[in-house]
């Protein structure tokens, strides 16, 4: 009997020590990166436009993302430094022939939102 009781006690101290994470809830230490990407004349969003963030401007990739159909990507990542690369699809430039949007470094606290916006141009 006394085992039971035992075991009860402890397998209650774990549950109730234990938190569950729902899937939109952020993981401790994690923020979230927005890119938004959008036509320049139209200020339509563009859809599947390839997202790379690195760690360091001239290093590996770490996360590939696509923009949704509102030419939106949103990535969870661990807090931190960050460059972001956006590379046009086939028929797009960067508007104004903007060689800076070629990578931007974005740094992003736990919890926290940073984001950018790119505008590209039909060739």
């Amino acid at each position: 009997m006394r085992k039971v009781l035992i075991s009860c006690v402890a397998l209650f101290l774990a549950l109730s020590c234990s938190k569950i994470s729902s899937p939109t809830e952020p993981v401790l230490g994690t923020g979230k990166l927005v890119t938004t990407v959008y036509e320049a004349t139209s200020h339509a969003g563009i859809a599947n436009v390839t997202v790379e963030i690195r760690q360091v401007e001239t290093g590996p990739v770490v996360v590939t993302a696509t923009t949704n159909t509102s030419g939106v990507s949103e990535i969870a990542v661990p807090a931190g430094a960050y460059w972001i690369r956006v590379v046009p699809p086939v028929g797009y430039s960067f508007a104004g022939g903007r060689a800076d949007l070629l990578g931007t470094q974005l740094t992003i606290g736990a919890g926290g939102t940073a984001g950018i916006t790119i505008p590209l141009s039909k060739m």
